[in-house]
């Protein structure tokens, strides 16, 4: 398989925030599931993936093991990397970079680490570069106005902070450009990017499991539970799920492209939900339990 490699940034922040540190959900189990139609300059769609796997040591400091990988759904494409990530008090360091999962000679280990997301790109306006040729060059970031607000098939979101990147390879032109939006306590939501050699595509958020600090998400999610089963399924399948005490949901369903199949809202208390998918095609869909204080999406596959 050649080995290749996309850059893909994970940062959820809020304009109040003092520091990105605080807002960035690197917990191990974490993940990010994001979808785009378009790839590689056709109608070739695609998913990529994003996971916390777990911690790992580089120079006696504990760096989280991100997962990073492309998959087209006719699985002709797949490409995959892993990032070392550490919160520190000016943002976020990359200390390695490798396209194995663990610390080997071919890894690119930086020493000293980089500072890979700086805290001044939390204020519209700033500016932040920082050359790494070992993976692809001089990184331009821009931190552009917030954005109101988004919707991606995992959910809709506000105060979406919007970073831009320009990446220029050692004495050469511009070979991507990217523009990026993140969601407070979720990361990030969608990525609009144009590259030389892969094309253009557009990817959005439609499935992301995400444990953070707060004590108030933690609370919420510790109180609600959504999955189904079974998962594959054929065809039917019931979604099991809790509504909080005083809140009402709704529970959605879609397709890859967005769609919203079927949907309803139910009052507090506990469900069982049979989906019959008899008159759908096989493939891949979501459902997405939202309340005031709840919000998750999930996939189920359906195989006739």
């Amino acid at each position: 398989m050649k080995k290749m490699c996309f850059f893909i940034l994970l940062f959820p922040m809020i304009i109040s925030a003092q520091s990105i540190s605080d807002y960035i959900p690197l917990e191990v189990g974490n993940y990010w599931i994001q979808h785009s139609d378009i790839f590689q300059g056709g109608n070739n769609p695609v998913n990529f993936t994003m996971e916390i796997e777990g911690i790992d040591q580089i120079d006696d400091l504990d760096y989280m093991r991100r997962f990073n990988s492309f998959e087209t759904d006719d699985g002709l494409f797949i490409a995959s990397w892993w990032t070392w990530l550490r919160e520190t008090e000016d943002g976020i360091d990359l200390g390695a970079f490798g396209h194995e999962p663990n610390i080997t000679d071919s890894t690119t280990i930086f020493n000293p680490p980089l500072l890979w997301f700086s805290n001044e790109l939390l204020t519209p306006g700033n500016t932040y570069q920082i050359n790494i040729p070992e993976i692809g060059g001089e990184y331009n970031f821009t931190a552009e106005e917030f954005e109101p607000e988004i919707t991606v098939p995992a959910g809709t979101f506000t105060n979406c902070l919007h970073i831009s990147l320009i990446i220029i390879p050692s004495g050469g032109n511009p070979n991507q450009t990217s523009d990026f939006y993140f969601a407070e306590d979720v990361g990030e939501i969608r990525d609009i990017t144009m590259n030389n050699i892969f094309g253009d595509f557009n990817l959005d958020l439609v499935e992301y499991n995400v444990q953070t600090s707060s004590p108030q998400i933690v609370m919420t999610l510790e109180n609600c539970y959504l999955y189904n089963y079974p998962n594959p399924f054929n065809p039917d399948t019931i979604i099991y799920f809790s509504v909080k005490e005083n809140e009402t949901a709704q529970l959605s369903i879609f397709n890859t492209k967005g769609q919203i199949i079927e949907t309803e809202t139910f009052e507090a208390g506990e469900y069982n939900f049979n989906w019959d998918a008899s008159s759908f095609s096989s493939g891949q869909y979501f459902y997405r339990l939202e309340s005031d204080s709840y919000s998750q999406v999930k996939k189920m596959t359906l195989l006739k």
